[in-house]
């Protein structure tokens, strides 16, 4: 695809809101298009990346919404603009998302939504209309379910951004994707569990099924002490394009999307993923066999499955630092130290002829995390969670390495998100 047609393919999207607006031809937005001036706000944001094929990307972020809707108003809007300094094959990148509430079906706190997304960055294009509904219990935002229809378009364009291109399928993807979340409390504590189905649609891609769920339960024990524990599945059908096949320990590639510091090769050092530093969290998680994993990858081949399920537990025990950290004024409410003793087990699964569980695999030790949580100037929080996990056991190690062995690996957010 040429530069003309990607930029075409936003063209047309700015064309689909600008239609959407005059549905409310008396709506505060109409008005300032029409001259007003004071019907809509954008927030601008400078925003500053880096990547080792972009080098420094620096750009603006245009926050816009009706002036006193707080998030929740229509015409939402969200619109970055990027140059890289090092002018790649695409020196100008974008990401485009539009939200419109559909008023016949929301209420307060249970809004329905349509969103349009386009983005042009690293080396990957993606389009997509969705629907969003979310049903809320009053003004607790910890009890909701969410749900989500959408139709996409997808092409990795360029794999210089990938750190292993070739896991990577090349040609366009069109997909049909259904998501369910909900988030609540029973007799044991607080739950959250999500389920995804992805469906290749043939017209530019093969027909392929991906379903992953996963549930994760939190029980408060007292006296400092929490038990959190996971379950993750995930079952795909042979065409399944390449970068959506699990990892034990990483999250699939096409995952890695989704986070700025791994969006792209380079924002983290090269070798620190390759010599099984980092984790990149998603999929089963079983943390310990990151290095495992990692070096088969690199050289081509690897621990990629159509199907794998696992479980994973961490018991937090008091933490002095961290109590200590949460009595500070200001520093108390962005910082968060846990520390905990974890252990994770996983198997892929075979459907075929064979036994049913292939191989289990295992790994336990202590391990710390370090939760950030930073407001930016649009009023949203970001929350970064920096795990230092030490998987002393392994049931299935490298040849010539002991079971009980020191090892360690930095993780990129929670394996267990309550």
């Amino acid at each position: 695809m040429n530069c003309r047609y990607r930029f075409t393919i936003l063209f047309k999207f700015l064309i689909i809101i600008y239609l959407l607006l005059q549905v409310y031809p008396g709506s505060t937005l109409a008005q300032s298009m029409n001259g007003d001036g004071s019907g809509y706000r954008l927030i601008p944001k400078p925003d500053a990346w880096y990547n080792s094929v972009d080098g420094l990307r620096l750009g603006l972020i245009l926050k816009g919404e009706v002036p006193g809707t707080f998030n929740d108003g229509p015409h939402r809007l969200r619109l970055g603009f990027w140059a890289a300094s090092k002018l790649p094959e695409l020196p100008v990148s974008y990401y485009l998302s539009f939200i419109e509430p559909i008023k016949s079906l929301s209420d307060f706190g249970s809004e329905a939504n349509i969103q349009l997304i386009s983005s042009i960055r690293t080396g990957y294009d993606y389009h997509a209309i969705a629907f969003n509904k979310r049903w809320q219990v009053g003004f607790d935002e910890s009890n909701y379910h969410k749900i989500r229809f959408s139709l996409n378009a997808q092409k990795m364009m360029n794999d210089k951004y990938r750190l292993f291109p070739a896991q990577w399928n090349k040609d366009w993807l069109s997909q049909f994707t259904l998501l369910f979340e909900s988030k609540n409390e029973n007799s044991l504590g607080e739950y959250f569990y999500k389920l995804r189905l992805n469906t290749g649609i043939p017209v530019q891609s093969d027909f392929y099924e991906q379903f992953t769920g996963s549930y994760n339960q939190k029980i408060k024990i007292g006296a400092g002490f929490d038990v959190a524990g996971r379950l993750f599945a995930g079952l795909s059908t042979q065409k399944v394009p390449s970068q959506m096949l699990f990892n034990r320990s990483l999250a699939s590639p096409v995952d890695w999307l989704d986070n700025g510091v791994t969006r792209a090769r380079g924002t983290i050092p090269p070798v620190w993923l390759r010599e099984g530093w980092v984790q990149v969290t998603g999929g089963p998680g079983l943390r310990g066999y990151t290095k495992q994993d990692i070096s088969k990858e690199f050289i081509g081949h690897g621990n990629r499955y159509l199907n794998y399920s696992s479980a994973n537990i961490e018991l937090d025990y008091p933490n002095p630092l961290g109590y200590a950290l949460k009595k500070i004024k200001v520093l108390g409410d962005l910082f968060k130290l846990r520390s905990y003793l974890f252990w994770d087990t996983g198997s892929a699964l075979n459907f075929s002829n064979g036994p049913f569980i292939r191989k289990l695999n295992a790994d336990a030790g202590p391990g710390f995390a370090l939760s950030i949580s930073i407001p930016d100037n649009t009023g949203n929080m970001k929350n970064i969670v920096l795990r230092y996990d030490i998987p002393l056991w392994l049931s299935n190690p490298n040849i010539n390495e002991n079971q009980f062995h020191y090892r360690n690996v930095i993780g990129l957010s929670a394996i267990i998100n309550l």
